[in-house]
């Protein structure tokens, strides 16, 4: 069902930006690693949490394009809100804490590749940025990735609330067609009047006297 009562399609491509540069940053790099032996990059895409970003914002960006085209913009514009919250906390977490964010998203990817578990994966992350022995610092990829979520959730903050309040504002349907208006009400009935009958001999009398011959 169409939502022709939306103002304007600028939510939708806005959403879509937002999307569009969220995916972008999974070419990017999201996080630089100092350790003893040197240094390193780490993009989107090498990450769970990049991979999870990029996922997230390829149903976003489906959203967008059914928005810009009419299609259940209120009830999808609801449902990016959601995503794209999701996305921000990713990207926000990232970017202002990287050594947090790669021991709560990437201990499952450290546990698998030296075959620990999960725990230990998080308790040796974390000793390894305590002791200094590794550190993490927020690339470009984070902040694209931060900057397009945001800018993701206010378009769909913005679409949402513009088509409740363009519905508002619809005037009621035309009436159907053949439709007779009513007719206007008439005078209200009156009670009948009494006549009394025309004046006459009384009952019982003697009849009238003839006229008098010629």
């Amino acid at each position: 069902m169409n939502d022709t009562a939306t103002p304007s399609r600028a939510p939708g491509l806005v959403l879509l930006l937002g999307a569009i540069l969220v995916i972008v940053s999974g070419f990017l790099a999201w996080f630089g690693l100092t350790f003893a032996g040197g240094s390193d990059d780490l993009k989107g895409f090498d990450l769970t949490m990049g991979v999870g970003a990029v996922v997230i914002s390829a149903v976003v960006l489906i959203l967008a394009i059914l928005v810009i085209v009419g299609v259940g913009r209120r009830a999808l514009s609801i449902t990016a809100i959601v995503l794209s919250a999701i996305l921000l906390i990713i990207g926000a977490y990232a970017a202002f804490d990287p050594e947090g964010a790669i021991t709560s998203f990437e201990a499952g990817s450290v546990a698998d590749e030296f075959g620990i578990t999960q725990a230990q994966a998080e308790a040796a992350l974390e000793q390894a940025f305590a002791n200094g022995d590794l550190s993490a610092t927020g690339d470009i990829g984070a902040y694209v990735a931060a900057i397009g979520s945001l800018l993701a959730l206010s378009a769909a903050i913005w679409g949402t609330a513009a088509y409740k309040k363009r519905t508002l504002a619809v005037p009621p349907p035309p009436p159907q067609a053949g439709a007779y208006p009513a007719a206007p009400p008439g005078p209200a009935p009156t009670a009948p009047q009494w006549t009394p009958p025309p004046a006459g001999p009384p009952p019982g009398g003697p009849p009238p006297a003839a006229p008098p011959a010629p």
